[in-house]
């Protein structure tokens, strides 16, 4: 009896938190997209800087993004999110 209470208690628990889990898991994801994003941003606009501007789509550890390079700035867009221009 003590072990159905116990499972009861663990199920009880588990359906109050997993929702949160969820919410947790989404939200790291979202924001390891947006660090990568604002790295991008920043070596695309690094590289303007130097003269080595990029245009179009490019590859980053497997992932693809569309850079804009303007004479003032870059953007990047990276699954259908776009980093602000950076001006420079």
């Amino acid at each position: 009896m003590e072990g159905l209470v116990g499972l009861l208690a663990m199920t009880v628990v588990l359906t109050l938190c997993y929702p949160q889990f969820v919410f947790l898991q989404q939200q790291t994801v979202k924001a390891e997209a947006d660090l990568l994003g604002y790295q991008l941003l920043k070596e695309e606009t690094q590289r303007l800087l130097t003269g080595e501007a990029r245009q179009g789509t490019q590859q980053h550890l497997g992932t693809s993004y569309t850079v804009v390079s303007l004479t003032d700035g870059v953007q990047i867009i990276l699954r259908g999110i776009t980093y602000d221009f950076q001006e420079i």
